[in-house]
């Protein structure tokens, strides 16, 4: 399972760092992301500290080599992809496509590592 642990890095790096940034700098993170949208700093920093305690969970998960749950980690990503493409519907604001694809780029490394970790241990 290697390769899958080594894909989780990815979503636990993307999660810690967008979560201590919107804790941190709300506004600037916006910025940086291309929003086009106008959302309260407040509302900001709780979905950053939603974000951190996610990217902490993934650490603990990746850190003490879980394996049982590298599955789980994959498919529990589907609810915020559903989210974030169904928010980018209805705001039209570039944040949600990337927020997206971000998420959809750590699931396909995920999926192709699962597959490349079965087809190894066989």
């Amino acid at each position: 399972m290697w390769w899958t642990r080594l894909s989780l890095v990815f979503p636990t790096a993307y999660l810690l760092a967008s979560g201590v940034g919107n804790l941190a700098a709300p506004i600037q993170m916006l910025r940086l992301a291309g929003s086009t949208g106008s959302y309260s700093p407040v509302f900001l920093r709780f979905s950053g500290a939603l974000l951190l305690t996610l990217g902490l969970i993934f650490f603990a998960v990746v850190a003490r080599r879980v394996e049982a749950l590298y599955r789980t980690l994959l498919l529990v990503r589907t609810v915020p992809l559903a989210t974030v493409t169904w928010l980018y519907l209805e705001t039209h604001d570039v944040l949600f496509v990337i927020g997206a694809a971000t998420i959809a780029f750590g699931m396909l490394m995920t999926t192709l590592a699962l597959i490349a970790d079965r087809k190894s241990a066989t």
